[in-house]
């Protein structure tokens, strides 16, 4: 999985990791916040990794991402396709990509929602 991420955001969240790495240097004695909690690296590391911060960070990277696949699935938009998934082919308009999932009009009139995590090709019909 790819995630496009703001460059500065980046920087900073890296910056913050290396401030928290230089501080636990075995030779550098901890300041008296730290000495007190008796907190290690990795306990560190944890509450970083799973701050609400953290985890607003991913997910803002992850909806400003698109996949190459959604990209090329939008070209086919309004076009008669054949979706091909594991359990089978599915084939019809597609009608919207979504951020997760595509929706197909067969001949008959049925919409049909598609997680795009589970489409293995995709081909002009």
């Amino acid at each position: 999985m790819k995630v496009y991420v703001n460059d500065k955001e980046l920087r900073e969240y890296f910056a913050g990791l290396a401030q928290l790495l230089r501080r636990s240097k075995p030779d550098e004695q901890p300041c008296e916040a730290e000495a007190g909690n008796g907190k290690t690296i990795r306990h560190l590391l944890r509450e970083e990794l799973y701050s609400p911060e953290f985890a607003c960070f991913l997910q803002r990277a992850l909806a400003n991402s698109c996949s190459p696949f959604r990209q090329v699935l939008r070209c086919y938009l309004e076009q008669e396709v054949e979706i091909g998934t594991n359990a089978g082919a599915i084939t019809g308009l597609l009608q919207k990509v979504g951020q997760d999932y595509v929706k197909i009009e067969e001949s008959s009139g049925t919409h049909v929602y598609l997680p795009v995590d589970k489409i293995v090709s995709i081909q002009a019909g």
